[in-house]
């Protein structure tokens, strides 16, 4: 068994109708930051947080998913 994160954050913050910048300016880093954020497959719980809270999403699953692979 083994396990993947996938990223939906660029997804969420469309879905939300804000841009990477505006998204960036709700959780206090840069654009670059952002589009680095985009593309990681796992984040600290505490980052998690944040991205929910400025998303204001309490549904962790539009933001990454879990997907079990079976071998």
């Amino acid at each position: 068994m083994e396990l993947i994160v996938m990223n939906n954050l660029a997804k969420a913050i469309r879905e939300k109708g804000m841009t990477q910048a505006q998204f960036a300016e709700k959780i206090g880093i840069d654009q670059s930051n952002v589009s680095k954020l985009c593309k990681q497959k796992s984040f600290t719980l505490q980052r998690l947080q944040e991205i929910l809270e400025a998303l204001n999403e309490t549904d962790v699953s539009k933001v990454i998913r879990v997907v079990e692979i079976k071998k």
